[in-house]
Order: structure tokens, then sequence, then C-alpha cells
């Protein structure tokens, strides 16, 4: 009876010791998508922040002409992928923000990652391949979009 009280005790313990030495369950890996196949993907959850760069960019201004809004449209070596991160700086600020594309042969541009931004806040827009014309836009009240060049 002491041996096997003995026992549970020691058995309890070694649990114990054994969940502060074994490491935790590793975390989910980052997808990894190539072209195409990053469309609609959340940057977050994928590899394509590595070798990453900002290829153009845009400022978006009220009708005073102050800046109220800034964004980036990055490149992808790792994905061979692109995606827009935009802020805006007024808490009045009000839009809608969307990545404009023109389909790798031609055709009708198309619009995708729209997204209502308002007041001050950061946002990034989904993954699209970069076999295309892309751009990100950002329409205010006013009647023109703000744009970044075409890439």
């Amino acid at each position: 009876m002491l041996l096997r009280r003995a026992l549970v005790i020691l058995s309890t313990i070694l649990m114990g010791v054994s969940a502060l030495v074994l490491p935790a369950s590793p975390a989910a890996a980052a997808v990894h998508c190539v072209n195409f196949g990053c469309d609609g993907l959340k940057v977050a959850d994928t590899d394509c922040k590595a070798n990453a760069y900002a290829i153009t960019g845009m400022q978006v201004t009220d009708s005073a002409g102050t800046v109220t809004g800034r964004g980036d449209l990055f490149y992808s070596v790792t994905c061979h992928a692109m995606w827009g991160d935009f802020t805006s700086l007024a808490d009045a600020y009000s839009g809608t923000l969307y990545l404009e594309f023109s389909p790798e042969y031609g055709g009708v541009n198309q619009q995708r990652a729209n997204a209502a931004v308002s007041g001050k806040m950061n946002h990034v827009t989904t993954l699209l391949g970069w076999q295309r014309s892309v751009r990100m836009c950002a329409v205010t009240g006013m009647p023109n979009a703000f744009c970044t060049p075409w890439r």
C-alpha cells in the first residue's frame, strides 16, 4: 500500500516536471504559395513577407491637400505575389480600399480585396498573383480614386 502510494506520487511529480520541460506543440507553419495560388490568402498566414518590398506607393489627400492616408503596393520575391498595405491617418477618414488588376493577357479590369476603411487604422489586402498588372486604389468621398501606378 505504501509502495503504491509512493508510485502514484512519483508519477504525478514526473508528469508535472515533463509539462515544464517538454516544449509546447509547434505553431502552425506559414503556408507557402506561388503566384495565382496565393490569390485571396491573407499575407499573415503565408511566408510571403520574406523577401518582400514596396514597389510603389500613394498618398490620399482631402480637399485642403492634407494627407489623410498612405499606402504601399508590396511584391514578394518568395511568393511572386502582391498586396496592398494602407494606413489611414485621420479620425474622420472614410473610404474604400481595393486592388485593381488587368488579366495577364488583357481583358476587362477587375477589383479584388475591397475593404471599407474608416478612422485611423491600418489595412492589409489579401494577396494577388503577380502575373497581372496591379494597382492599389483608395476611394474617398471625392469623385476620384487615389491609386498607385500600375505594376
